[in-house]
């Protein structure tokens, strides 16, 4: 009778580098994972940010004026068609939100156009006024969080206070289009009790005054850790009324 073939097993070094080859392995993978999901988050909150924006754009196009007796435009009540105050537009800003906000914000408010008692020829035939927030009219301001914890932040600056301003305004005559689009404020107007604010001038004698400035915002991850491989800029040209000139660009932006 032969002798029987002892079994061995293995060893606990033999064990002890399995298990830590295993784990390496698992930690690569999850990493990369994980660094795929934030990638991919970037990419989300930047192309958001974008489809927004171009979203006002189109909506310009699609403006009404459906205002109800109680709300107030320019100090006068009444619906639409009793009066010459109209909504035409809005203002867009841009900017870093509350200090110590963890995201950039933008704030959307309504801009009407009042027309004016002596007449003129356009484009000074109306005085143009930005709604504030708590107006009597209860007229809704849109204020929006960048997703994802994501600033526009100004290329080759390292601050991220930078603020950005989209007027976009339409004829109540004619339909004309108008965008001004800067990295200043719409200085030079005043607030009244009626919760309005007057712009310093109309639209199209704002853009032939002051040319409107190509905005380019370079889309920053200040808290989050999404760490992207690269910036990607949202560029809109000096302006355009035409949603499809808001894009994406890669290359703009250093690190």
């Amino acid at each position: 009778m032969g002798r029987q073939k002892q079994q061995q097993g293995f060893t606990i070094i033999e064990v002890m580098l399995f298990l830590a080859v295993t784990a390496l392995l698992i930690m690569g993978i999850l990493g990369s994972v994980s660094n795929s999901i934030n990638v991919q988050r970037y990419r989300e909150g930047v192309e958001g940010f974008r489809d927004f924006l171009a979203g006002q754009y189109e909506s310009i196009n699609m403006l009404t004026n459906d205002r109800t007796a109680t709300q107030v435009c320019g100090g006068i009540q009444g619906h639409r068609g009793a009066t010459d105050c109209f909504y035409s537009g809005k203002l867009i800003e841009i900017g870093p939100g509350e200090t110590g906000a963890q995201e950039g914000r933008i704030e959307v408010s309504p801009v009407i156009a009042i027309k004016n008692t002596v007449p003129s020829p356009p484009p000074n035939d109306y005085t143009y006024k930005k709604v504030l927030e708590g107006n009597p009219g209860n007229v809704n301001i849109v204020t929006k969080e960048i997703d994802w914890g994501l600033f526009a932040r100004e290329s080759g600056t390292t601050t991220f206070d930078g603020n950005y301003y989209i007027l976009i305004t339409r004829h109540p005559d004619t339909g004309v289009t108008t965008v001004v689009t800067r990295k200043t404020v719409f200085t030079g107007g005043s607030n009244s009790a009626d919760g309005l604010q007057d712009l310093p001038a109309s639209p199209a004698a704002m853009a032939l005054s002051t040319p409107s400035q190509d905005l380019k915002m370079c889309m920053i991850d200040k808290f989050n850790g999404l760490n992207p491989p690269e910036i990607l800029a949202v560029m809109i040209k000096a302006s355009t009324t035409n949603p499809a000139d808001i894009e994406v660009k890669s290359g703009e932006c250093p690190r």
